[in-house]
């Protein structure tokens, strides 16, 4: 129930309805305080925070926000840190603080490149797991034994040279 409040939170919040957004993510909020659940807390606090930038209630904004980058970093959530820092960085250039906006803007950057370096990585293990998956059907067509072996032999092969980059 908390998960399907917050997902309408942010769809009437995309929609412009933020009266409406607004009461669904606190129900939600309540909910996942109730039940614990960390992760959700904070991207319900960000979609708050959000709510609050875009009804121009800024204090509200920076409190949701604070409250979320807080709890962010102690779950070690990049995505979620990335996403809360830019509506930062967007409530700081509301309110005319440039040079701040700016210095939180360029703060991303590092996230940004670790974030992308995960992506790879896990495009590269994508790939394995393909490869994997394919095992079963290349020993299973009728080849000689020898035969199937060596050719997952040169397909995992390339697994240990991947790994040392």
């Amino acid at each position: 129930i908390a998960a399907t409040l917050n997902n309408l939170g942010y769809i009437a919040l995309l929609e412009g309805a933020f009266d409406q957004a607004g009461a669904y993510l606190e129900e939600g909020l309540g909910l996942f305080r109730e039940i614990g659940s960390r992760a959700a807390i904070v991207q319900t606090l960000t979609n708050l925070g959000h709510v609050a930038s875009a009804q121009s209630k800024d204090p509200v904004a920076m409190s949701r926000f604070h409250e979320a980058l807080t709890a962010s970093r102690e779950l070690n959530a990049a995505p979620l840190t990335l996403e809360i820092l830019a509506g930062v960085a967007r409530l700081r250039a509301k309110a005319g603080d440039l040079e701040q906006a700016l210095m939180l803007v360029a703060s991303l950057e590092p996230v940004l490149k670790e974030l992308n370096a995960i992506n790879d990585r896990l495009s590269h293990l994508e790939t394995k797991v393909d490869r994997i998956r394919i095992a079963p059907v290349v020993l299973s067509h009728e080849q000689p034994q020898e035969e199937a072996e060596d050719l997952l032999v040169r397909t995992f092969a390339q697994d240990f040279v991947d790994d040392d980059d």
